[in-house]
Order: C-alpha cells, then structure tokens, then sequence
C-alpha cells in the first residue's frame, strides 16, 4: 500500500480551529494519540546527540557531551538497547545539512525501558531535558522503513502513512486538515 509523508504541527493546528482555552488540552490530546500510533508502529528509534554551551560567570559548560553527567546517566540507563551510532550531515532522514554538517545519531531498539523514556517527555517541546537529556529530534523505524521524526525545535512531526492509517488517526481525534501532505521533489 502507498505510503505519503505528512506534516503534522498540532500547535499551529490548534490555533487554527480552536478557541484560546481549548488549545493547550487539544495539543496534549492529539500528542497522546500521535505517540501511541508512532510507539505502536516502530521498533527502533534513532536519537540526535544534542550539545550545546553555557557560560555563566564567563566559564564555559558543556551539555550533551560525554563529560555531561546527565547525559552519561541517560546513555548508561539506554545502554542495553543501543542498537549503533551513525554520523552523518543528515539531521533528519531526507533532508540532506550542509557539506561539513556532523549530527551523531543513536539507534535504540524500542524496549519497555526506551519507551518509557520517550514517554516521559513530550515531543513537542525543545530541547529534551528529562529522561532523554542530551539527545533531540526522535526519528522512528520499523525494520529499517521509516514511520515518523519529531523535528523538537520545531514542534511538529512528519510522518510516513498509508490511507487505513490516517483515516485510524482521524478516528482517533486528529483532525484530518491536521495532515498537510509534503510533496516529493
């Protein structure tokens, strides 16, 4: 069956058809939804080692790296579901960074463990300082076929869907204007 990509921004979706006070429920509503479909398709999810620095009082700290105490407390409680580490300029599956561009992604098989790490944040806020602290933009797979990535700093997903699998989603709660169809090139 043919699959199609879609974005998918409840954020701006919400404020697109729904009052002010029913928004913030809709979006953790329609993330619920989104979640269980991806957790429920994928069996691997690759992590984007997210690093960044902070200088208070003029010296700097370092987050995400290996020396980061909390990432290296993330990566050990995970460890036992590492599946491989790529480093490559995509920091999303198709979209292709500039040339010396380097994102470091960890495959993790989609255990009890990993997802109830994943279960712990939301997608839709950036970046992950929880229970996946150090890591950004969760793409998921099932036996290697893409299902979806959530683009964190962004707030949305794209997802890879056949049609029984969108009208589900529908039936579920997200609105079908929700599926904004992304074209190929």
């Amino acid at each position: 069956m043919e699959r199609k990509e879609y974005w998918i921004e409840p954020g701006h979706l919400s404020y697109q058809l729904l009052p002010k006070e029913q928004r913030e429920e809709a979006i953790v509503r329609w993330e619920k939804i989104l979640r269980a479909f991806i957790l429920s398709q994928a069996d691997t999810v690759r992590l984007t080692r997210q690093t960044y620095k902070q200088l208070p009082n003029i010296f700097a700290t370092h987050g995400g790296v290996d020396t980061d105490p909390r990432h290296v407390e993330v990566r050990k409680r995970l460890e036992q579901d590492f599946v491989r580490e790529v480093v490559n300029n995509r920091r999303y599956p198709e979209f292709q960074q500039f040339k010396h561009s380097r994102f470091e992604h960890h495959f993790y098989r989609l255990s009890a463990t990993v997802k109830d790490a994943i279960n712990s944040e939301t997608f839709l806020t950036y970046p992950l300082f929880g229970a996946l602290y150090g890591y950004e933009d969760p793409t998921f797979y099932k036996e290697e076929r893409y299902v979806g990535t959530v683009v964190s700093h962004e707030g949305y997903l794209q997802l890879s869907l056949n049609q029984p699998e969108q009208d589900n989603l529908v039936k579920d709660g997200i609105p079908r204007e929700a599926f904004v169809r992304i074209e190929s090139q």
